[in-house]
């Protein structure tokens, strides 16, 4: 089922409520001429190509829309000044509340000379990581004909796919996970976070360098194990390293990861087009302290594709009721589904975006996903995404503040990158128990 390429009006469906508190942001560091008036001229132009950029989210007695209607590119400029360091630049923006009755991108451009800093933050109910990496692909193509000083081609619309209509009838009968009656319970809230204080989404940006990055992938390929398995094997070991005396291994851990259903919907969605295609995988493993790493990234890879196979991200939409509102399905009379889960990982793949557009050059990039100023002071919230560009692995580790605090994040997120680099280097006899 799609959505016509002009005249889109119809109601989020449950997943894509829960995914319109969230904004997808991603900083760029960029050299070249990027004028206020190029990105405004590059923006009409992918608007053109990605439907969902000419929407707006209305809502309507607590039923949020998809409307298109004329959009106004939401550019905000800071010219002449001293560039802001990058991470915190995103992080800014992604804490950020936003007017989404105007539009579903949101722009912030930093210039000073040829050098620029531009953040963007998009709406998560209308797309997903896929598609947002092929909207900044087109975006950038754009820009770099604009600074060329060259014409831009003939630009015609994507579907604004309707991912989540499109779950065929037969993922009903796919079972429901069992969830073991012991297992890692995810990190508590530090104490003295209340309802009430100040809250907000914080990361830690890492790159691995180009050698370490090689080194991981021919090692993974060598071994039959996926990078998504090896993120999520990082994941598990600082989750656990970090809990060591509330639950000293061995422990069973739930984790979840990511994954895009957009090849499992019917019809098959492709990434180009819009929609929000991105659901979950669940699976229970257990973690000992003599475990290689190895071990645990095989155990994870295998488990990752026993579910995809399943189809248990499409699976988990189902049980989520996904023509039900968010409103319905939070109530008492409407079961909502969602599994108890230790940590999440997230390695989304190759990022398609170059490192040069023509004259136009992206020096570096990072994502991050957060919600629009509602995040808890109660709640430790945190995620671990990952993605390849320019040839290095770009790590993100969000967490809420105050209630994961920053000493904590900061150690899961050093012993994720010391998990990697220890997969990366071949050391066969690195075990669980050494971090």
């Amino acid at each position: 089922m799609v959505a016509p390429a002009s005249n889109i009006k119809r109601p989020l469906r449950f997943w894509e409520q829960i995914c319109s508190n969230m904004g997808v942001t991603m900083g760029f560091e960029l050299e070249g001429k990027v004028t206020p008036q190029i990105v405004k001229d590059a923006f009409a132009a992918i608007q053109k190509e990605y439907p969902y950029l000419r929407t707006v989210l209305t809502n309507d007695m607590n039923q949020l829309a998809f409307v298109e209607q004329p959009v106004v590119v939401q550019l905000t400029v800071t010219e002449g000044k001293d560039l802001p360091n990058i991470s915190k630049a995103i992080t800014d923006v992604a804490n950020t509340l936003r007017d989404h009755g105007k539009s579903v991108i949101y722009l912030d451009l930093f210039s000073k000379g040829d050098k620029h800093v531009l953040v963007s933050t998009l709406n998560h109910a209308g797309m997903d990581a896929l598609n947002g990496f092929q909207i900044y692909d087109s975006f950038f193509n754009y820009i770099g004909l604009l600074s060329a000083g060259k014409p831009l081609p003939e630009i015609k619309s994507n579907i604004f796919a309707d991912v989540l209509g499109s779950i065929p009838e037969s993922i009903k009968k796919v079972p429901a996970p069992k969830v073991p009656e012991k297992f890692m319970a995810p990190i508590a809230a530090e104490a003295g976070g209340k309802a009430g204080d100040k809250a907000r989404v914080q990361a830690f940006f890492t790159e691995l360098p180009e050698d370490v990055t090689a080194a991981l992938i021919k090692k993974c390929h060598d071994k039959g194990v996926t990078v998504q398995g090896a993120v999520s094997a990082a994941s598990a070991v600082a989750n656990a390293a970090v809990q060591a005396k509330e639950f000293p291994l061995p422990q069973t851990l739930l984790l979840q990861c990511p994954c895009s259903v957009r090849d499992q919907v019917e019809p098959p969605v492709k990434p180009a087009d819009g929609g929000q295609g991105a659901s979950l995988l669940w699976w229970a493993q257990e973690v000992t302290p003599s475990v290689s790493l190895w071990a645990v990234a095989a155990a994870a890879s295998a488990a990752i594709k026993k579910e995809t196979e399943a189809k248990g991200g499409l699976a988990f939409w189902s049980r989520m009721y996904a023509d039900k509102t968010m409103f319905e399905a939070m109530g008492q009379e409407t079961p909502f589904f969602n599994p108890p889960f230790t940590a999440t990982a997230s390695s989304i793949g190759k990022n398609p975006i170059a490192a040069a557009y023509g004259p136009v050059k992206v020096k570096r990039t990072h994502l991050l996903l957060a919600t629009y100023g509602v995040t808890s002071p109660t709640e430790a919230g945190h995620m671990t995404h990952a993605h390849t560009f320019n040839n290095k692995l770009n790590l993100t580790f969000s967490y809420n503040i105050p209630a994961v605090g920053e000493e904590r994040a900061k150690r899961i997120a050093a012993t994720q990158e010391a998990v990697l680099r220890a997969l990366a280097s071949g050391d066969e006899s690195a075990q669980v128990q050494n971090f």
